[in-house]
């Protein structure tokens, strides 16, 4: 018999992969169901900004913690660059870790991150300044 990660075959619909109930999921109103692409304005609360010439919107990787990750598990960024990732894991109560090549900006992005507020959420944030291509990098994460 094959089963998905989704729907469990005890007859419960929580999910096994994230923090959602799967019968309600039309009733979660943070979590956008028609498109994850289709974004009416970026998210400019807490400590996000558009500084960085390559962020993205915040909704994005929020979307995608919210519906594949759960709460204590540890978000790895390749590319930090302004912590936008960093900053929505902090804020679903994920840990992050983050890579950055350039020091300057890896100094904003922990700036940008500690700015932040925990919201009651213990969870860590780690960022790293190396080459992600690296082995130096990936020994660091490990």
């Amino acid at each position: 018999m094959r089963t998905n990660n989704l729907l469990p075959m005890n007859g419960y619909s929580k999910s096994k992969i994230n923090d959602l109930d799967l019968k309600d999921w039309k009733e979660y109103k943070d979590i956008l169901t028609d498109s994850l692409w289709l974004i009416g304005e970026r998210d400019k609360s807490g400590a996000h900004n558009n500084a960085y010439h390559g962020n993205f919107i915040p909704q994005i990787p929020n979307q995608m913690m919210q519906r594949f990750t759960k709460k204590g598990d540890v978000i790895l960024d390749a590319f930090l660059g302004n912590g936008t990732t960093l900053i929505e894991s902090k804020r679903l109560g994920r840990h992050g870790i983050g890579i950055e090549l350039i020091p300057e900006v890896a100094r904003s992005a922990i700036q940008n991150i500690n700015r932040e507020l925990p919201n009651g959420k213990k969870v860590f944030t780690e960022v790293i300044v190396a080459d992600s291509t690296t082995k130096d990098a990936r020994e660091k994460v490990l």
